[in-house]
């Protein structure tokens, strides 16, 4: 296996273990975070208890008194009905008696008829009486349905105050079980912070990469449906600073990091040639992307042809020396012949050992 092979088995393994390292944290903290709830009880939502027993007992009463009060005026109405049908009936019966008596003699002297009309006033005053007997108990139901009402804003009132007393309660559980969550996440994306900033270069950064995964997931992801409307203002707060502080780290390892670069290819142009053998896999890696180990430069020197009155590039050709920096990029080999790629240590058509050679030159 070469050494590309190999950074490449190493690179999977790492990222492996990062990815699955910052997964079983993600879960195992989401498992936690989610039981923070149940450490505390939370206040009950206003119900019936809320209300003082005094008007419940009050409305109970005025209920059982309308159903009896309906009832009797629905009896009422039925004897009124019962009344009206007699009066209807026993109407038509004397009207066709009378008719028939005005047949045989006067309908104004026969003390019969008298008396059947008396019958018939007798009914209507009984269905007027009835009739009152209903406008009483309607009274009686109007007056209970007002005092019912006043019972019923004043149960609404104290409900409205047992419900403003509700989400005073709740916000403060909210905010309670919001500031121990923060609590135990601050410390844990300080770590990360931590943990990035001081082992970038660990033999075990594949462990710390993966908890540093772990902590900004958990913050900015992970805990979000269990923040508060307002925890999304402290997140995006501390994002924001995070955000200068990685990124004056970041601006700042890049300048060190251009400087360090221009420092190398400096010693690289005065240094000898037996010191370009110090890294293989660097060198391994600019010959395949065509880029010179010193500055980084495409080394290729490309050829144009005239074709329909326009430039074309046709192919490229590697150049001996890098026409940016002066580094030597390719010679013969001494014993054979064959042009190598002078950074890496043997040739590729002997075998020999181009670094001897170069040393010997030297």
């Amino acid at each position: 296996m070469n050494s590309n092979k190999i950074n490449k088995v190493s690179k999977f393994v790492n990222i492996t273990i990062s990815l699955v390292l910052a997964i079983f944290l993600i879960l195992l903290t989401n498992r936690i975070i989610s039981d923070i709830g149940n450490w505390n009880v939370a206040p009950n939502y206003p119900n019936a208890e809320s209300v003082s027993t005094e008007l419940i007992t009050k409305q109970n009463i005025l209920r059982d008194s309308l159903f009896t009060l309906h009832e009797e005026k629905s009896r009422f109405k039925k004897l009124i009905q019962k009344t009206a049908e007699d009066y209807k009936a026993e109407k038509e019966s004397f009207e066709t008696w009378v008719a028939a008596r005005k047949s045989i003699g006067l309908a104004s002297e026969d003390t019969a008829i008298r008396k059947r009309a008396n019958a018939l006033d007798e009914l209507h005053k009984v269905k007027k009486s009835w009739e009152q007997e209903v406008d009483k108990v309607q009274t009686q139901i109007n007056a209970i349905n007002n005092e019912n009402n006043l019972i019923n804003d004043k149960i609404k009132a104290e409900k409205q105050l047992a419900f403003e007393v509700y989400e005073e309660e709740m916000h403060s559980f909210n905010l309670r079980i919001f500031m121990i969550r923060f609590g135990i996440m601050i410390p844990i994306l300080l770590l990360g912070v931590f943990f990035f900033f001081k082992f970038r270069n660990h033999k075990y950064w594949p462990i710390f990469l993966g908890y540093i995964i772990f902590s900004v997931y958990s913050f900015f992801v992970g805990v979000v449906p269990y923040f508060p409307a307002y925890g999304g203002y402290v997140r995006y707060t501390i994002g924001i600073l995070l955000c200068i502080v990685v990124g004056k780290y970041s601006i700042d390892w890049l300048k060190n990091y251009i400087a360090r670069r221009k420092e190398e290819i400096e010693k690289a142009a005065k240094s000898p040639k037996k010191d370009r053998f110090k890294n293989v896999d660097l060198a391994e890696k600019a010959l395949k992307n065509h880029n010179c180990p010193s500055c980084g430069k495409d080394f290729l020197n490309l050829k144009w042809t005239n074709q329909s009155e326009s430039k074309v590039n046709t192919d490229g050709t590697a150049t001996d020396f890098c026409r940016y920096c002066g580094t030597q990029l390719f010679a013969p080999c001494q014993k054979c012949d064959h042009v190598n790629f002078v950074h890496l240590p043997f040739c590729v058509s002997c075998g020999d050992n181009i670094g001897e050679q170069n040393q010997v030159a030297t």
